[in-house]
């Protein structure tokens, strides 16, 4: 068990005795960051903002996907509205259909009946695997790189094979 967890805990839920609150105020185990130990992860997460900024200009390409997700649901609402107008009343309804589509959530209580409209669902379900699996290759690829980076930045020394900084 962690003692400063503990002691920051009943020092937190009884400072408000007068007598423990001078003990509260003093103590150490105040510190947040010290309890929870938030320093480990700042590493973790300078690399994953820098792979972000690194990468955005190719991220930029999802938000060309999300894009024509309103054109789909546009045109899936210009296809289906007339048939179906109880199921798709407005684009709005149309998007939401497109979103759930797109997610493979599908609940299956709205489906295209014409022909192109069941073409164009295809279309947007094959949408729905690259928005979901475009950013995530190219976040894969970026931390990638910058292992790979950091493996070739280590130098070995020739005489006694340990690592020099």
């Amino acid at each position: 068990m962690n003692y400063k967890l503990i002691s920051y805990n009943t020092i937190l839920f009884t400072s408000f005795n007068k007598n423990r609150f001078k003990i509260y105020k003093n103590s150490n185990t105040c510190s947040i960051s010290k309890n929870i130990k938030i320093n480990r992860y700042t590493k973790s997460l300078n690399l994953i903002w820098s792979i972000l900024k690194d990468k955005k200009s190719e991220l930029g390409v999802t938000g060309f996907v999300i894009f024509l997700l309103l054109v789909a649901s546009v045109l899936i609402y210009n296809v289906e509205g007339e048939k179906q107008p109880d199921a798709f009343p407005n684009i709005l309804a149309a998007f939401w259909w497109v979103v759930a589509t797109l997610t493979t959530v599908g609940y299956g209580d709205v489906f295209p009946i014409t022909p192109f409209g069941k073409f164009l669902s295809g279309i947007i379900a094959i949408l729905g695997i690259e928005i979901i699996d475009l950013p995530n290759i190219i976040i894969e690829s970026g931390f990638m790189d910058k292992l790979n980076n950091k493996k070739e930045k280590e130098i070995i020394c020739p005489n006694c094979n340990k690592k020099v900084n």
